[in-house]
């Protein structure tokens, strides 16, 4: 039974590959990025006929490690770089794609990229609407 699924495991990982590179390019958040490396490692493995255990243990380990990195030093790198991003828009306008008021979040479109966003007090805004951008905090800009 193993030999029949050791002869596939290098064509479940390349599916692993080409699922995580497409759904990366479909979402991009740079989370299924970390598949990547530890499917690839995996596949080499794979190649070199080591066993299913140390293939599955070897993915699991680099995915855990990778995904544990992402969610703590890359995710401050990227909020650096948003927040510092973020700075250079304030004062500008902005386009409504997702409505918004002051309690529940919506989207906004400036520069050919969405955005978080929430009203300024007692503001409501619709889709198409336009905004100021007056500040930009917990990763969304208050708008007015």
């Amino acid at each position: 039974m193993f030999s029949s699924i050791e002869t596939f495991m290098p064509y479940i990982w390349l599916a692993v590959i080409v699922f995580s590179v497409i759904i990366e390019a479909i979402t991009v958040k740079h989370i299924s990025v970390t598949l990547l490396p530890s499917a690839m490692l995996s596949l080499i493995f794979s190649l070199t006929g080591f066993p299913i255990s140390s293939q599955l243990i070897t993915f699991i380990s680099v995915l855990a490690v990778l995904l544990l990195l992402r969610l703590t030093v890359f995710e401050k790198v990227i909020q650096r770089r948003n927040e510092s991003e973020a700075g250079k828009l304030l004062g500008q306008t902005a386009v409504v794609v997702k409505p918004f008021n002051e309690s529940h979040q919506g989207r906004i479109l400036i520069n050919g990229k969405q955005w978080p966003a929430v009203a300024d007090e007692g503001k409501k805004f619709v889709s198409g609407d336009t905004v100021s951008l007056l500040e930009y905090s917990s990763n969304r800009f208050i708008c007015n």
